[in-house]
């Protein structure tokens, strides 16, 4: 089945990887810094066009989209030439990586102080079993994370509340050919709506894969590719932040353990463009890292001049991939980015001192005024500060805080519990390690205090009291959210307490050859573990998500999604099908491509023309004017589905005149597939 999705799946890591690797390579980025950030990268600028190609009037395709980045590419090398080196450095790996097997300090955790570590730190040898190794341990966690999916049928959606809308909102892109902040996604909200702005990136990188006919594929696919961005991106981080690739690879070992991203996140709780910019985050965490460990070691102010122009242009492109990547960098980089301010007032001299004070007063007020003046922004921070609550329980939040704890229900099983209670415990021994160890050996301490910061608005959404409220609410409330942010420290302080144990269970072993390979051996040991206690716990979330697990909540079951697929060919080009948005009718436009009156489930009463049809329809035949509206908005269409309790809830109570319509008269059946009916409207004619 997952066949049909291959193409999808190699063009969305084509796309996300190669035009970022050219754009850093040009910026005197390394090849495997340029390799961590090169998603975000891509993101930015593919933001950043979709508003430029819709102020000029050019239609969102690959054609008229994908040219730009070859000529990124050329430029790239011509810039790399131009610099001494050959073009054939842009792809061979030459740099040297770490020994594995080697036992000396280069790139360990005790190595620097909390300033030195940024950049004093030798390279040593490559050793080809280590990237054997590190290549295997890749795949194998990747294949963790993601190889439940392939259960499922990709072309079955993934069902929830947010997926209707992102599904949808891929086909608006790719009919309208429009993928701007500004606007692009406003046929969402309504067919008598006004303008309304959104963060279209993702939905725009999947529509240059996507066509009409594989819209849930290539969203399913992509779904896959998170997790692939999400791992590449932690390796990235780990190795900017100094640590050689023993903790890479514990990092690898573990990664899969935290189920909460990305599989939590794009499954039992799926706000996909969100659960994407979190995945970006670490790579653009791990090009900061680089550049000031080499700004400090290197003092080359031109490179560094350089770099961090680049970042700031990447960070303008993340505001418009969404939102939160900006109010998630803050809080992520407020510790360390104090602590090299403190230490730099300190010792620079008074000029230079100046200077850092002009430019974090210019960074900050330029943030902060982007969030408020610009009134897309200003609304969606006015709405998420002031986030509804109601209290908590404080010591469950505590708890699940700790380990970032996924919010599963008893239902899940005895077994699944087991193992989750398992990787919990694991992990939380492993973070404890990790912090005893920054702290005896004084390095890097700052880590603990990022994981802190992120632990508090974990804890915050969780109990929904305290001081930090009004911030949590840039985080909707949303517990999984915030554990997204905690697992990128978390990951790392994990890594460096995997690495330490290790490093004392080898005191006990007598043998040097034993000694040589327990490192490696232990670390696969440890990854095979993780992939069979977390099997089960992430199984459940997928099924249960795309409705394999309870049918009778599923949005559409396989015999309603293939009724889907046949209105392909039964419905004309020009319909517009009325029907409840938590039934398969939420799926209509992004399988067929027809229009719909609702594409998500929240539904403007401002568009009182179609708010009164979904209370009214049923009374087509005494009401006139139903009819008048239908006629109105060019209604030719109705969807019918017996089963209520779509998404665990009755939804009859919320549109009403969507359901009893007496279809008897003046409809004509299409077709029928599980529990739903599409008739065309004739009663109106």
């Amino acid at each position: 089945m997952w066949l049909q999705a291959v193409p999808q799946f190699i063009g969305l890591l084509a796309l996300l990887y190669i035009p970022g690797y050219f754009v850093l390579r040009a910026f005197w980025f390394s090849k495997r810094q340029s390799l961590a950030g090169a998603p975000v990268t891509f993101s930015a600028i593919i933001a950043l066009q979709g508003i430029l190609w819709d102020m000029a009037g050019i239609a969102w395709r690959p054609l008229t989209v994908l040219p730009v980045y070859a000529l990124i590419g050329a430029a790239s090398i011509f810039i790399l030439v131009e610099r001494g080196g050959s073009w054939q450095r842009l792809f061979v790996f030459t740099a040297p990586l770490d020994n594995f097997f080697r036992t000396g300090d280069a790139g360990t955790v005790g190595s620097d102080d909390f300033w030195r570590g940024w950049g004093n730190q030798p390279r040593p040898s490559v050793s080809k079993s280590t990237a054997v190794l590190l290549a295997l341990m890749m795949l194998v966690a990747v294949a963790t994370i993601s190889g439940p999916m392939l259960v499922i049928n990709p072309q079955i959606p993934l069902q929830g509340w947010d997926p209707v809308f992102h599904a949808n909102g891929i086909a608006v892109v790719e009919q309208t050919q429009s993928a701007s902040y500004f606007g692009s996604l406003t046929a969402l909200y309504g067919l008598d709506t006004t303008p309304t702005n959104y963060a279209v990136a993702w939905h725009a990188i999947a529509s240059l894969v996507a066509t009409a006919q594989n819209v849930i594929v290539s969203m399913n696919a992509f779904i896959v590719v998170i997790s692939v961005l999400w791992i590449t991106g932690v390796w990235g981080l780990i190795r900017s932040l100094g640590l050689d690739n023993r903790y890479v690879l514990a990092g690898l070992a573990t990664i899969a353990a935290m189920l909460v991203f990305p599989t939590y996140l794009t499954s039992t709780y799926p706000p996909i463009p969100n659960a994407f910019a979190v995945a970006l985050l670490p790579g653009f965490l791990a090009l900061v890292a680089i550049t000031v460990r080499e700004g400090v070691r290197d003092q080359s102010v031109k490179v560094f001049g350089i770099r961090v122009l680049a970042l700031l242009l990447l960070a303008v492109g993340s505001l418009f991939v969404h939102p939160s990547m900006i109010t998630s960098l803050a809080l992520l980089l407020v510790v360390p980015f104090t602590g090299l301010l403190v230490k730099f007032f300190m010792r620079a001299p008074r000029r230079h001192k100046l200077v850092a004070l002009v430019f974090s007063i210019a960074l900050i007020l330029a943030t902060v005024l982007t969030l408020i003046l610009v009134p897309s922004f200003q609304e969606r921070l006015r709405a998420q500060l002031t986030y509804d609550t109601t209290p908590g329980v404080l010591d469950s939040a505590l708890l699940k805080t700790v380990t970032a704890w996924p919010m599963l229900g008893a239902e899940m099983g005895r077994n699944n519990a087991t193992a989750l209670l398992l990787l919990q415990a694991g992990l939380f021994v492993l973070l404890v390690f990790g912090v005893g160890t920054l702290i005896v050996k004084k390095s890097r301490r700052w880590l603990i205090l990022v994981w802190l910061v992120t632990a508090v608005l974990t804890f915050t959404t969780m109990a929904r009291q305290g001081p930090f409220v009004a911030i949590a609410g840039l985080w909707y409330m949303s517990p999984h959210r915030a554990m997204s942010l905690q697992q990128i420290p978390m990951a790392v302080l994990i890594s460096i307490g995997l690495v330490t144990f290790i490093q004392l269970a080898r005191k006990l072993i007598v043998s040097a050859r034993a000694r040589r390979y327990f490192t490696a051996g232990f670390l696969i040991i440890v990854q095979l573990v993780v992939a069979g206690l977390s099997l089960g716990p992430r199984s459940y979330m997928i099924k249960d998500a795309w409705g394999y697990r309870r049918p009778a909540f599923a949005m559409v079951s396989e015999d309603e999604t293939a009724m889907l697929y046949r209105l392909r060919d039964q419905l004309p080009t020009d319909a517009i099908v009325l029907g409840d948005p938590s039934t398969g009718a939420g799926f209509v436009k992004a399988i067929t491509g027809r229009d719909v009156v609702f594409a998500q489930l929240y539904v403007r009463e401002s568009n009182e023309r179609e708010w009164y049809l979904a209370r009214h329809l049923s009374d087509i035949n005494t009401d006139p004017q139903v009819c008048q509206f239908v006629n109105e908005l060019g209604i030719t269409h109705y969807y019918a589905d017996s089963n209520y309790f779509n998404l665990g809830a009755s939804m009859r109570e919320r549109m009403p005149g969507l359901y009893h319509v007496p279809v008897y008269d003046g409809f004509e059946l299409v077709d029928s597939g599980g529990t739903a009916d599409v008739y065309e409207i004739t009663a109106c004619r």
